[in-house]
């Protein structure tokens, strides 16, 4: 049995639909990470498990229990937000023992928890501070430790990394995957970073305008994205779209985009034939080759721009109707902001959407 079920979760605000009709099983012990760009529902569903706000319709169960409409102190869930809500006028332990307020352990298993949640997040210095004397990493690991030691059948974490700086991120990132294997309890992560999303989920779930576009694990979401929408959202920098038509050319399939034919594998067509359709060719940037002169199949762009990353360069080009292209090249690369330029794309590796 999943030990956290979503059915049909629907959350309107009068006539503005926040949420619509989401489906989500995660099982026992699983990290899940919800993805997606601000407004596209995935705090609203998050605060609706939670019991912050009352779903319109649909369920939430928690192993066999339904939870949908009791108090937020009733579910067993335990919450930790972007801000660490922590209380300024305590110190790191009395604010810890504030999440026990209310529970019926008795005081040598509080005391346990307590020092077996200091030892693993490693914060025992900060128990006699007040969050004022501690840094934005130390004040969020107090919060977690205040979550953790309620022992809770399931955590969610609501962008809890997202006012950190990138190198307090990358390090957390880690701790809280670490963590959450140690303890082993169903969490659900929401973020709209996707490096968040890739390093940490077992699973990632896509949202977009109030809808689950997509389930799956980081490499199948990335290597098989089912929409455009996930196709765009995925990858750093982002997969590149060229609109053309599905032609047949003496009985072979070919992309056409203005002047360029391009072979397209059949592997490509299983969803749309090749019967003159519009339809948009995805290649992510690694995909893109240059080449200084015009080949069968290559694409005319100009420079735009050059960004230099010390390991790979990304070179921003324009083709022919200004649309932006991003090709991922050696660090060596020779390419300069004005120079004309042919892009040669590994069409197999690509994807084909209407």
């Amino acid at each position: 049995m999943p030990a956290l079920r979503i059915e049909k979760l629907t959350k309107t605000y009068g006539s503005f639909t926040a949420i619509e009709s989401i489906d989500l099983s995660i099982p026992d012990g699983a990290l899940y990470v919800l993805l997606g760009p601000s407004g596209c529902g995935k705090s609203t569903t998050l605060n609706c498990i939670a019991g912050l706000e009352d779903a319109t319709s649909g369920r939430v169960l928690l192993g066999a229990r339904d939870i949908t409409r009791l108090a937020p102190h009733q579910r067993d869930i335990a919450m930790v937000f972007q801000s660490s809500l922590l209380y300024p006028h305590l110190t790191g332990i009395q604010n810890i023992r504030m999440g026990l307020r209310g529970g019926k352990a008795d005081s040598a298993e509080i005391e346990a928890r307590i020092s077996r949640t200091v030892d693993m997040l490693d914060i025992a210095k900060l128990l006699t501070r007040k969050p004022g004397m501690m840094s934005g990493g130390e004040r969020q690991r107090v919060a977690m430790a205040k979550a953790i030691v309620r022992d809770p059948s399931a955590f969610l974490m609501d962008e809890p990394l997202a006012a950190l700086d990138a190198a307090l991120r990358q390090s957390l990132r880690a701790d809280l995957v670490h963590l959450q294997k140690q303890l082993g309890v169903t969490t659900i992560f929401v973020t709209h970073d996707q490096v968040e999303a890739m390093t940490m989920g077992d699973m990632i779930v896509v949202m977009n305008n109030g809808r689950i576009e997509q389930v799956g694990t980081p490499q199948e979401i990335y290597e098989h994205p089912k929409t455009r929408f996930v196709a765009g959202f995925l990858g750093s920098p982002p997969m590149n779209f060229i609109k053309g038509h599905l032609v047949l050319i003496d009985g072979a399939p070919v992309f056409r985009a203005r002047a360029t034919d391009i072979v397209v594998p059949v592997a490509l067509l299983s969803q749309f034939p090749a019967d003159g359709r519009e339809v948009e060719l995805g290649i992510r940037p690694q995909h893109l080759g240059l080449s200084d002169e015009r080949v069968a199949g290559s694409v005319p762009a100009t420079v735009y721009a050059v960004e230099r990353l010390g390991k790979e360069n990304v070179v921003v080009l324009e083709d022919e109707e200004k649309r932006t292209l991003r090709a991922l090249t050696d660090p060596a690369t020779s390419a300069k902001i004005g120079d004309q330029l042919f892009l040669i794309a590994n069409v197999a590796k690509g994807h084909i959407f209407s």
